[in-house]
Order: structure tokens, then sequence, then C-alpha cells
């Protein structure tokens, strides 16, 4: 008989899957860490954020926050602490090939406020490692190209 958290709430029906399917087990010394780093999507990304609804699952009461990190280091579930950044990449899929391709995707949670990002596909915050893209100014006659990384940072050069 699978462990349950003693108690459902707010949120439990949507985080308790996220947590099992990252191995968390009640009760145990690494439920905690384990439920800390579930894949999230969009609607579920509060189940990693909520110290509440993880001690709720794992049992026992939420660890204080703190952050021993020095400026410019991650720590916690990735954060870089010294811009209070979420940072989360991810390897989705990696050929077997002797050049093995690779797909990869990026979260940056301080990209919500930069008025420069465009929607891609996967949203504003989001990002693929074949996202680049290049771009003329002015577009009639142009002297300048836009180039944007991967990771969403534009940088020009001159052209033509």
């Amino acid at each position: 008989m699978p462990l349950q958290a003693a108690k459902a709430e707010t949120g439990d029906d949507k985080c308790i899957p996220l947590y099992q399917s990252a191995g968390a087990v009640p009760q145990t010394p690494s439920c905690k860490s384990k439920a800390a780093f579930a894949s999230v999507n969009l609607g579920t990304r509060y189940c990693t954020s909520e110290p509440d609804i993880i001690a709720r699952y794992c049992g026992g009461t939420p660890e204080p926050q703190q952050c021993n990190a020095q400026d410019g280091q991650q720590s916690g579930a990735p954060i870089i602490a010294s811009r209070a950044e979420k940072y989360r990449s991810e390897v989705d899929w990696t050929d077997t090939g002797p050049s093995p391709l690779q797909i990869s995707r990026t979260y940056r949670s301080t990209w919500m406020w930069e008025p420069s990002r465009s929607n891609s596909v996967l949203g504003q915050v989001w990002t693929h490692n074949y996202s680049v893209s290049l771009q003329t100014f002015p577009a009639t006659s142009p002297t300048q190209v836009l180039i944007t990384t991967a990771e969403g940072y534009p940088g020009y050069a001159k052209c033509c």
C-alpha cells in the first residue's frame, strides 16, 4: 500500500502525483529534496516552490528558508541568489549517433519581466537550444543583423 500525505489541501491533487513521479516517498530522508526537484509545467510550477505543500506531503514541518550561496552562485532548486532568479535547464532528448544531437530547454524566471523577450513556442520564460534567430535592420537596405542566441540574449553585428 503506497504512503500518502496525511492531510490533503488545495494544490495537493496536482502536486502529489509530481512528487511521486520524482521518487519522493513520504517519511523518508530524501523526500523533500526529491519533491523540490520534481519536473513541473506552467500549471504546476508552484509545487516545487512551496515548502508547506512539500512538508505536508513528506511529513514534518517546513524547513526555514535561507540562502547560503555567495553572490553569483546557485543554491536551492536552483536559485541564482544574486539575481533572485530561478534557473532550470533540462535535456529532453539525446541521439546516440557518432555526433549526437541534443534537445534541451531552459527556464529563467526573470525573463517574464524583460520586455525585449518575445513569446516563443515554449512561452516567454522558456527557450530551447535550437531557438537561434537572425533579423536584419533596417528591413530595407540592412546595415545590421540582430543575432538572438538560444539562451535569448541579443547581439548585433554589422553587415552588408
